[in-house]
């Protein structure tokens, strides 16, 4: 982890303590290492900052083409190991910069959904994160971050904001499945967000049993 990444997230997750109760599940019992794909759900251009504030290792996004030619904005992206992707389109090149990445034994958040969610509530996830993992043998850690929606309702709640990690889901139970590839590229995908379920249902409980 560079000088300056360290120093941001030190910053950045004291802030978020103050202003949102920020808590993080799970970091420190989890295997860090090798190419790693976080698969997270998505619901707050803020996520994944939160996501790199959380993780104990330094991050890589996708992030959408258009905000790298905008004077500050692109260039911080630049500084915290984002690259651009075209959303309109499959975006091949970013695919490739992706498996780089993983390759390279970095970790790369990916929001499983493929987009935002505009209630709050978890989207059907698609196949991409399944193609990335089989592609370059990546394993995966899901991630739930709870709180980001309405970020002004969680402000000054103790606890508003959770990212939780879940157990790492090796990508070699997948490489011997008898399956067409699209369909094991979902397999893949849906058994990750049936446990970001689980990680939802667990804060869900835990946060109803602080409030009673």
């Amino acid at each position: 982890m560079s000088f300056y990444y360290f120093l941001t997230r030190k910053f950045l997750n004291i802030l978020f303590r103050i202003l949102y109760g920020f808590r993080v599940w799970g970091s420190q019992k989890k295997d860090w290492a090798g190419g790693l794909i976080i698969a997270s759900n998505h619901q707050c251009f803020l996520d994944p900052i939160l996501i790199g504030t959380a993780a104990p290792r330094e991050l890589y996004y996708f992030a959408k083409k258009e905000i790298f030619s905008w004077p500050v904005i692109g260039f911080l992206a630049r500084k915290y190991n984002a690259f651009p992707v075209r959303r309109e389109a499959f975006d091949l090149e970013a695919i490739r910069k992706a498996g780089s990445v993983l390759r390279d034994q970095h970790s790369l958040v990916v929001f499983i959904e493929g987009t935002r969610s505009r209630t709050g509530e978890l989207l059907p996830p698609k196949s991409g994160v399944g193609l990335l993992a089989y592609q370059n043998r990546a394993d995966i850690l899901p991630t739930y971050i709870h709180g980001s929606f309405r970020l002004r309702q969680s402000l000054f709640r103790y606890p508003g904001i959770i990212v939780a990690f879940g157990e790492r889901i090796p990508i070699r139970r997948y490489m011997r499945l008898n399956l067409p590839r699209k369909k094991v590229y979902q397999k893949i995908a849906d058994d990750v967000m049936d446990q970001i379920k689980k990680l939802r249902d667990e804060v869900t409980h835990f946060l109803q049993e602080i409030e009673h």
